[in-house]
């Protein structure tokens, strides 16, 4: 033979024929492959079956392993003779062995001895963990029994990753160490309690303790569970699977991990993917702004796309980078703590050339909606002004305050009792035209060039024009 590289060797071989998977799910090529040779090397098969045999070796083992467990009556025997000739040869490689490690078949209920060797090197799973704890005849039977007293424990043997990652959210890293510590504890006292040879009773005793301090930390992660919930900044596996093709996907969740598990505004700011941002950023900016003229849309990869409404319900539409807007608008998100219009106004500003807009029209306006206040005859003067009469005016009178401002428009600035008047509708013309078509200056400047035509008044001022003029 050219190569007498080996694929299947005797004792998995033989693993394979005692279990049920390869019989019930594979091709009759291949379970004529694995019943026909004793091992199988390379070339020694079709290529096609020899591929698949590479492929499909390992998972075959484990499951085939996964179809055994330890005999209920003693599963461990020791052969009281030294002589060889004499000791059980195991079923898989046929070596024999003076610890013999009975197993039976979870579906067909055959049984069969494993020796150490084939435990070790051979069977996975549940059944290899065995044979590292279970070293004698006595092992052996303790373990059928403590396992009769507590079920329990065969999972916190054998499998205590599963809880964690059957976990909706994700641990303080505080949290997880501990069930980690507490469960190597659990085996640790159940290896030295299976093969005790001095108090059986204490070394017992050791690991119900060790026991009820792993329940407690499962009671600690179950009511941390149960919090997060209601914690918006916790951090669910369905989300940490949304960003982990990210490069420092790894250096994020641990930042959350050693944040007690929640995400904060730094560490939001790492993260892209489309379900994080409109989950945790978009429903948090829209529930909680209450004065800003913006809402969040939709969210794609490491973007926040926008739409304002100004006073007259025009929309427009823009689009920001999602790590610059968490990092200005952080707290809106996370502490729930409205910003003022001039905050908006100054990023804009300050921002304008990362700000993705369809046109200059809508730069323009979406400058003049968060830094000035357009309002109309209706929205600012009548309602306002005409409120500011201590007496009533009558029918005539008001027909006159409304006349006279009929035709004006004011731009009034966040915060600030200055108001920009035009009193001409074709000076606001001419303005808006300045602002839509000199693209050569920054939004600042052209807003500013708007409101260099028009008249700068206080309220208070406008108010006594107004009542004069009413009254002459």
């Amino acid at each position: 033979m050219a190569n007498n590289s080996l694929i299947l060797k005797k004792s998995e071989i033989n693993l394979l024929r005692f279990s049920s998977h390869i019989k019930n799910n594979e091709s009759e090529k291949i379970v004529e492959a694995i019943f026909s040779n004793k091992d199988i090397h390379v070339n020694q098969c079709s290529p096609d079956i020899e591929n698949e045999i590479k492929t499909k070796k390992n998972e075959w083992l484990a499951i085939s392993s996964n179809e055994w467990q330890p005999r209920k009556d003693k599963p461990i025997i020791t052969n009281p003779s030294n002589d060889r000739t004499k000791w059980t040869r195991c079923s898989l490689c046929n070596t024999a062995n003076k610890l013999e490690f009975y197993v039976v078949n979870k579906i067909t209920k055959e049984t069969i001895n494993i020796g150490g060797t084939c435990s070790t090197n051979v069977v996975t799973g549940e059944m290899n963990e065995l044979s590292k704890l279970i070293k004698n005849e006595i092992a052996g039977s303790r373990y059928v029994n403590i396992l009769s007293e507590i079920p329990e424990l065969r999972a916190v043997v054998f499998s205590p990753k599963q809880f964690i990652n059957d976990l909706t959210y994700e641990l303080p890293n505080l949290l997880e160490m501990n069930y980690q510590k507490d469960s190597s504890n659990v085996l640790k006292s159940l290896k030295k309690y299976l093969n005790d040879t001095g108090n059986e009773a204490v070394s017992k005793e050791r690991l119900i303790k060790n026991l009820g301090i792993f329940d407690n930390t499962k009671n600690e992660i179950n009511q941390f569970q149960n919090n997060a919930k209601n914690n918006k900044w916790s951090l669910s596996h369905e989300i940490k699977k949304s960003f982990q093709s990210q490069p420092n996907s790894d250096s994020i969740v641990s930042n959350i991990k050693f944040n007690n598990g929640r995400i904060n505004k730094k560490i939001a700011q790492k993260i892209n993917s489309v379900d994080f941002l409109r989950k945790y950023i978009k429903e948090a900016f829209n529930n909680n702004n209450r004065t800003l003229p913006v809402k969040i849309r939709k969210c794609s990869v490491g973007v926040i796309h926008f739409q304002y409404t100004n006073e007259f319900d025009s929309s427009y539409k823009f689009s920001i980078d999602s790590q610059i807007f968490i990092d200005t608008f952080g707290r809106i998100i996370f502490d729930n703590i409205d910003q003022p219009k001039r905050d908006l106004a100054k990023f804009f500003i300050e921002n304008s050339n990362i700000i993705s807009l369809s046109n200059i029209e809508t730069k323009n306006n979406l400058l003049s909606s968060v830094k000035y206040s357009i309002s109309d005859t209706k929205k600012y003067l009548v309602y306002d002004l005409y409120g500011s009469f201590s007496e009533k005016l009558d029918e005539w009178h008001y027909s006159k305050f409304e006349l006279l401002i009929n035709n004006w428009t004011v731009y009034r600035e966040h915060e600030s009792e200055l108001l920009y008047l035009f009193r001409d509708e074709k000076k606001l013309i001419s303005a808006s035209l300045i602002m839509l078509f000199q693209m050569r200056y920054i939004q600042e400047r052209t807003l500013s060039n708007l409101m260099k035509e028009a008249e700068r008044i206080s309220a208070k001022v406008l108010f006594n024009e107004i009542r004069s003029e009413v009254y002459k």
